[in-house]
């Protein structure tokens, strides 16, 4: 009776710890391109073969979902299209979802490489009404090759055309509007891929009306008119008497 019990007991331990997940790849080190797919691989024991897998552009202090409860016996799942944004601390994890104390992470951080990143206007600008401002852009020469440009001046809740279709080059020269604001951005998107490729202004930036002062502008002599006084009044910190007599 003891030694059934022992070997059962050794049975669940080795059994325990037969379940894991080890992340194969990205597992640390590979350079990515944003809006691409990758094949994302795992072994596993002893665990139910359904896995929530997550990513994590933070070094691992906060996790988004790609997919949840994912059935397979492959250990693999293709991330079809990685987010459009400029990372080297990337990470992937994969869990047992019914299980979820079961669970690995990549080894060390990857990089993903944004397809199409806005640089400017992206930190609060000033921009005046009538002059030409650059905005600039980071894009892969490999996958884009034109973009539209557009502008906000309500936080993104209306776009207006800039320019429909321009080569990319990452730059473009824009003579600013007058209509001012406090609420403005602008939006870069490839026009073949406007769903996945495309970036905005960080946060909100100024534009200001081109105001130019033509009277006084300088030199001018004016007479004063001075009208008549009022009547001077000395003030203390003395008890203020009132003569009622």
């Amino acid at each position: 009776m003891k030694k059934l019990l022992l070997f059962a007991l050794l049975a669940i331990s080795m059994s325990s710890m037969a379940q894991n997940i080890v992340v194969t790849s990205p597992n640390g080190g590979e350079v990515l391109s944003g809006c691409t797919s990758k094949t994302i691989t795992w072994t596993s024991s002893g665990v139910s073969n359904y896995f929530n897998i997550y990513y994590s552009t933070d070094n691992g202090s906060s996790y988004i979902a790609i997919a949840t409860s994912y059935n397979t016996t492959a250990g693999t799942f293709t991330w079809l299209a990685l987010p459009n944004l400029n990372s080297t601390n990337c990470l992937i994890k994969v869990v047992d979802a019914l299980s979820t104390n079961i669970s690995d992470v990549s080894n060390s951080t990857f990089t993903i490489n944004g397809s199409l990143i806005l640089l400017s206007p992206n930190n609060g600008q000033i921009w005046i009404t009538g002059t030409t401002q650059n905005i600039t852009y980071s894009y892969n020469s490999s996958s884009v090759s034109n973009v539209k440009l557009e502008y906000s001046t309500d936080n993104g809740i209306n776009w207006s055309t800039i320019i429909s279709s321009t080569a990319a080059t990452g730059a473009y020269s824009w003579v600013v509007p007058d209509f001012p604001t406090t609420q403005a951005r602008i939006k870069v998107s490839d026009i073949v891929d406007p769903g996945c490729r495309w970036d905005k202004s960080d946060s909100t930036f100024t534009i200001l009306s081109n105001v130019t002062v033509t009277q006084p502008n300088g030199g001018e002599n004016y007479q004063a008119n001075v009208g008549t006084q009022g009547t001077m009044i000395n003030m203390s910190n003395a008890p203020l008497l009132l003569n009622t007599g």
